[in-house]
């Protein structure tokens, strides 16, 4: 049985799979920019400001965490649809005004954009978490939070390695455009699938009008 129990499982149960799927782009959407931060931001920096200084181009890298930690911590006692909502939210207002700054060559716009970003970096994944987290049975709650993290790594590691391939081909600039594009949509998706899902107060009262 010890052995057994070292084995991984990754395990996404049936009665989560809905809610999953519906907050599943927030999640992606947002580790896919923590691994754009992570890997093509630096060099997005110093082509942008011009200056070829590690200290500049690391700035992208520790604004995204460190507002998305503040943001964690603001909004952890809020209900955690809240917290998806206003982290796709930011996420997409985020992204936009990171492309704004690339097309002006502003390291400020862009810097702003990407502070704006980290409140829904980390807003959405928090918000995700604890959407689908407490729908599973507490023998599964693992499993699905193996599940959960796969999703995670692979959606910031798989889509960064993409990236930085497109960049050989196509250059930083328009991979850039195409990078912030995917992750504006995949937040809408998840921004607008949230907000259409009906809340379970609102079934009860449906189904037991007074």
């Amino acid at each position: 049985g010890a052995l057994a129990a070292l084995r991984p499982r990754a395990h996404i149960p049936p009665a989560v799979r809905g809610p999953l799927f519906r907050v599943i782009p927030a999640v992606v959407s947002s580790w896919a920019l923590g691994g754009f931060s992570l890997s093509l931001g630096p060099t997005l920096v110093e082509r942008i400001s011009g200056v070829h200084n590690p200290l500049v181009g690391c700035l992208i890298t520790f604004l995204l965490p460190f507002i998305g930690g503040i943001s964690v911590l603001t909004l952890r006692a809020r209900p955690p649809r809240l917290a998806v909502l206003l982290g796709t939210a930011c996420l997409i207002v985020g992204m936009l005004g990171l492309l704004l700054g690339v097309h002006q060559r502003s390291v400020a716009i862009l810097l702003a954009g990407t502070a704006i970003a980290g409140i829904g970096f980390g807003a959405a994944f928090m918000g995700a978490m604890r959407v689908v987290m407490p729908l599973a049975p507490p023998t599964e709650r693992s499993a699905l939070m193996a599940a959960f993290y796969v999703v995670c790594y692979l959606s910031a590691s798989t889509l960064a390695l993409c990236g930085g391939i497109a960049t050989q081909h196509l250059g930083l600039i328009p991979t850039t455009y195409a990078y912030g594009s995917l992750v504006a949509l995949l937040s809408l998706a998840a921004f607008v699938g949230t907000l259409t899902q009906r809340q379970p107060e609102s079934r009860a009262r449906s189904r037991n009008p007074a």
